[in-house]
């Protein structure tokens, strides 16, 4: 049973080191995926809140010329203070534009607060919130 175990081995070695010699030299090596260059480690991706606004924020926020009729979605951009609350907000996008609801998120921004560490336990203070809101009356 030895020599058969032996033999076994020495032919395994023999076709392993055969299948390796058979590749083509000039193959190129298995490319590295591209690093994604928009994943930039100021934007907060896993955020944790302490407080949110509430379906009465969102009401007494919304505009007035939408109230009740018109849905509108924002792109609320801001920085987190050391204290996890929001400053220096913009809006880069609105939806439909025009009819108030840039104001009205800017106005949200305040009901706001964010936890001191986001889900990946990287602190939050300094960098940059991404949040949508979008108001829908019924």
């Amino acid at each position: 049973m030895g020599i058969a175990r032996t033999v076994l081995a020495a032919a395994s070695a023999l076709i392993v080191s055969g299948c390796a010699s058979e590749q083509p030299t000039n193959t190129p090596p298995i490319p590295t995926p591209p690093v994604d260059a928009s994943i930039d480690p100021q934007i907060i991706r896993f955020a944790q809140f302490e407080r949110l606004p509430t379906g009465d924020d969102m009401a007494a926020t919304a505009p007035a010329k939408a109230r009740s009729t018109i849905p509108g979605t924002v792109l609320l951009q801001c920085v987190v203070t050391q204290d996890g609350l929001l400053r220096d907000c913009v809006v880069p996008e609105e939806s439909p534009p025009n009819l108030g609801y840039a104001a009205a998120a800017l106005k949200l921004a305040r009901f706001y607060k964010l936890k001191p560490l986001d889900r990946s336990g990287v602190p939050v203070a300094g960098r940059t919130l991404k949040t949508w809101i979008r108001w829908v009356f019924h």
